[in-house]
């Protein structure tokens, strides 16, 4: 055994690195207090491993015993069925972009290396995912608590993002909620280091190396551009729509979308349509719906602004997406300061009590005295003062009536110049402003038409015909058209009941009472209920057949993948056909209406179309151009369009053709 002196020697040398002021913490240090245990060893010696946990990705995760702490942790090895030499690199960026991230609500990674396989070690974290929390009837969290647990999740790939590093797979299997109720983020997988940031001392490198034919993640929660075979460009507005995901499925306990839906142009159901029963916040739906925009120049475009969105909602402040009105924001003000309001009101209503005493005791003093006066002369003059009073009372009573009907007034006028909306989002709140505008000036035919209109539009058959029968019966408005609605509204009380064979008739006998534009908005509402893409399909060709009886020969081409948004559509040569209502609430990149006849922009304004051809075809009403949706492009021969009118719209490229 080596003596005192060469044992204190040995101390020093080992402790050189460590800061002086620990030095009299080691020479204090007695024989039996230096353990082995702190030697290097051999991974194989250090990890006792235990029973597999889970298998991710690329790994399988072990639960082991770490000898040299004295801890179970979780550890990490290649899968068996991933071949080491393609897959090890993958691996061992992983297990390093994980340590990377340090933070609360990430899982920590301790040790990375190589037994047999390359492995890394990280925290063991007991209690399930946030899955089994969301989809399991028995777990489901408070709105509030899951909103709690939705921000900590921000948190954490806000940090990320800071690093440089987009996730790419956020779903709620990838959320760990610890025993003690901790939220944790987990498997970097398929994350990405897409920068490196200002004076980050981990150099890590970029990888923004992408392969096209591959589809990495959950479809459930993936954002469009993941699906995009030719560009797939990701960036940190990638993981935002994931999380908006997340806070979907808290929100509904569903999955957005479909395990097996990669559609680039997925149909969203928002949470308040698709689970109305649980009265979901419109506050919250519209955050959501903003988060999983297709577009993501549309979403949020920072994780702290979607977060700081659900911090608005759970301090009782109105969201930026809801776009709160005046009323709803009266309501958060009084539920923020409930205490001090009621308080007030209490305040209120004793100083209320307190000046009622003092005026019933002021007014008995003053009786007393009037007892004691006999002067005739007195009791005039406080009568002809009260009569005053009452004069004054009574002029601001007449001019505060007179200042509310104007008020009144002004606002039914504003209303009624707003015209109809087609979006159906928008129905009920335009219905309630008509109905006020109604309460204040209910003499203004044209309130009630503008209210007629909007259920006609919206496929309201029933109540467009109470407004009529209750309002319009003594005007000549749409008279032709009221015996229809009269007759389908017996049929269905909406368009949503009405099959495509009733629809068609519809739009014809819209036609044939030349109102084919009061059909293209019904077009449009009834587009946007779901249906399959070959009834969809069915609906338009039918539809423009029916409604353009003197066209014989067909021959309509089209490109689509849902029956709704169109590449092309061709209706080329088709010289007798002139109603094209059947194209209402269409998205089409490119329309083909060449061959002869007349063509008025007017029959497509109900329709967003990119490109538009009309070689050969007799255009009047140029200026109607600009009531085409998204238009950007109109293909002709010269002299179809004069010059000067061409001028007119700079916006529109014109190109001709031989």
């Amino acid at each position: 055994m080596p003596d005192e002196t060469h044992k204190e020697e040995l101390i020093h040398e080992a402790c050189f690195h460590i800061d002086d002021r620990l030095g009299s913490l080691y020479e204090n240090i007695h024989d039996e207090e230096l353990d082995d245990s702190f030697d290097p060893v051999l991974p194989e010696e250090r990890y006792q491993i235990g029973d597999k946990v889970a298998d991710g990705g690329l790994k399988s995760i072990f639960k082991a015993y770490d000898r040299k702490s004295c801890r179970h942790l979780a550890i990490a090895f290649l899968r068996e069925d991933r071949p080491l030499e393609l897959h090890q690199a993958e691996f061992v960026r992983e297990a390093k972009m994980s340590a990377l991230l340090e933070h609360p609500n990430i899982i920590p990674v301790y040790d990375v290396g190589v037994m047999e396989s390359p492995f890394f070690t990280m925290k063991l974290v007991m209690g399930d995912n946030l899955n089994h929390y969301i989809f399991e009837e028995s777990k489901h969290f408070t709105l509030n608590q899951s909103l709690r647990i939705f921000i900590k999740i921000c948190d954490a790939v806000s940090y990320a993002h800071s690093r440089g590093i987009i996730h790419l797979d956020l779903k709620p299997e990838n959320i760990k909620i610890d025993s003690f109720g901790e939220v944790l983020l987990h498997d970097w997988g398929i994350a990405k280091r897409i920068y490196i940031p200002e004076n980050d001392s981990n150099q890590l490198s970029e990888n923004n190396i992408t392969i096209p034919d591959t589809i990495n993640g959950t479809p459930s929660y993936m954002a469009p551009e993941q699906f995009d075979p030719k560009h797939k460009i990701t960036d940190e507005r990638t993981d935002i729509f994931s999380l908006g995901g997340i806070l979907y499925s808290l929100l509904t306990y569903k999955r957005p979308f479909g395990s097996q839906d990669i559609r680039l142009e997925r149909k969203l159901t928002s949470p308040l349509k698709r689970c109305p029963e649980l009265k979901i916040p419109s506050s919250l739906n519209a955050v959501c719906m903003k988060a999983m925009s297709n577009h993501p120049d549309v979403r949020y475009q920072q994780v702290k602004d979607l977060q700081h969105e659900i911090e608005l909602y759970l301090d009782g402040f109105a969201t930026e997406a809801e776009n709160a009105n005046l009323l709803t924001l009266s309501k958060l003000i009084f539920q923020r300061h409930m205490k001090i309001c009621l308080l007030i009101s209490a305040s209120l209503i004793i100083i209320f009590m307190l000046t009622l005493t003092f005026i019933t005791k002021l007014q008995q003093s003053e009786s007393n005295t009037r007892l004691a006066l006999t002067a005739a002369t007195e009791s005039k003059i406080a009568t002809e003062k009260a009569l005053l009073q009452s004069e004054s009372n009574f002029s601001l009573y007449k001019q505060e009536k007179s200042e509310r009907k104007q008020f009144g007034e002004l606002t039914s006028e504003w209303i009624s110049k707003v015209p109809v909306g087609l979006d159906k989002w928008k129905y009920y709140r335009y219905e309630k402003q008509l109905e006020v505008a109604i309460q204040a000036t209910p003499n203004r035919i044209e309130l009630y038409e503008k209210m007629f209109m909007l259920h006609v539009f919206n496929g309201n058959f029933p109540e467009a015909i109470k407004t009529y029968d209750t309002h319009l019966t003594q005007t000549d408005f749409m008279k032709k058209c009221v015996p229809i609605f009269r007759k389908y509204a017996k049929l269905s009380p909406t368009i949503s009941g009405f099959s495509n064979e009733l629809m068609i008739q519809l739009f014809f006998d819209l036609k044939l009472k030349q109102h084919a534009w009061i059909a293209s908005g019904i077009m449009r509402t009834r587009m946007e209920i779901p249906q399959s893409r070959e009834s969809r399909l069915n609906l338009i060709i039918q539809t423009i057949k029916k409604t353009n009886p003197h066209q014989e020969l067909w021959d309509i081409q089209y490109d689509t993948e849902e029956g709704q948004i169109f590449t092309s559509f061709s209706l080329k040569n088709h010289n007798k056909a002139d109603q094209f209502m059947a194209l209402a609430g269409m998205t089409i990149g490119s329309l083909d209406l060449s061959g002869k006849g007349s063509f008025s922009p007017e029959k497509i304004s109900f329709t967003y179309v990119k490109k538009l051809i009309l070689v050969d075809r007799k255009i009047v009403e140029f200026e109607r151009f600009y009531a085409i949706k998204g238009l950007e492009e109109i293909v002709i021969k010269k002299g179809q369009i004069p010059n000067e009118f061409i001028r007119k719209m700079p916006l529109i490229k014109f190109t001709y053709v031989d």
